[in-house]
């Protein structure tokens, strides 16, 4: 399961770049297909994104098969990071969905398609390298702050910001330790079991106490979906509930007393 030697980490690692790069280029040229599709132009205008699409798409693939065919644990890890990423797109994405239904700009949910097959790809190789696992956190840390805000989001100002900063981490950081975790065999099944007891736990307490708590008690809203209508009282206990503080608590409770206790 490990990195054989630093030549062959070497080599891995431009994989990985190269991977981040070409899904870089195909998200702008995503959004370049959507606005000819959407405002029309000249049909040479889509040519080139399309072969920058398609040959990312491509490079994913024959990595994917490369990983599948030398890490047995990576389909399993890919696998739960998945779910979990498709959890965070069901709550905490669910504003930007109806936004992006209602203007028609369908080809959005492409690229965190595209985000999530790589950095699921990216998290499974870091978890592979980075052999601390505290050092492994604090990237998975940094990472969720740079690429789920910044990139992603499109929100430069959001990083000043300590509090929102931390609960944007926490997503990536259950997308991308949890699959670790569950893909260890080193950890037992019973050990494993209680954590997925603790998960439930926290997505319970959540959703149906903390969320509803914020929302009646603060007068939570989200202007930007009140615009287009939605002013309904669960689908705002959706979003706050799972999307922010289910993974929040998770870092909190979780995560934190592994970083610090002596292993």
């Amino acid at each position: 399961m490990e990195l054989e030697n630093y030549k062959n980490s070497i080599k891995l690692s431009i994989l990985n770049i190269l991977l981040v790069a070409l899904y870089l280029f195909s998200v702008f040229d995503t959004f370049k297909i959507q606005n000819f599709l959407k405002e029309g132009g000249k049909v040479f205008d889509i040519i080139l994104p399309l072969i920058v699409v398609l040959l990312f798409l491509s490079y994913f693939a024959w990595l994917f098969i490369k990983t599948a065919g030398t890490y047995p644990l990576y389909l399993k890890f890919f696998g739960i990071s998945l779910f979990f990423g498709f959890i965070g797109e069901m709550s905490m994405g669910l504003d930007g969905k109806i936004e992006t239904a209602i203007n028609g700009d369908y080809l959005e949910y492409l690229i965190m398609t595209y985000t999530y097959l790589v950095l699921s790809t990216v998290a499974f190789y870091l978890n592979q390298a980075i052999k601390n696992k505290r050092l492994y956190y604090l990237a998975i840390f940094i990472i969720g702050v740079l690429l789920i805000e910044i990139l992603f989001l499109r929100n430069w100002l959001i990083i000043i910001n300590p509090v929102f900063t931390i609960l944007s981490a926490s997503f990536y950081w259950a997308l991308s330790v949890y699959p670790a975790y569950f893909t260890n065999p080193d950890i037992s099944r019973n050990i494993k079991r209680k954590r997925l007891i603790l998960i439930a736990t926290v997505a319970f307490i959540s959703f149906f106490i903390i969320a509803p708590a914020v929302i009646y008690g603060f007068g939570f809203r989200l202007p930007e979906m009140v615009e287009y209508g939605v002013d309904f009282i669960p689908v705002h206990v959706l979003i706050f509930g799972i999307g922010v503080v289910f993974y929040a608590l998770l870092f909190v409770v979780d995560f934190i007393p592994d970083m610090i206790k002596t292993r």
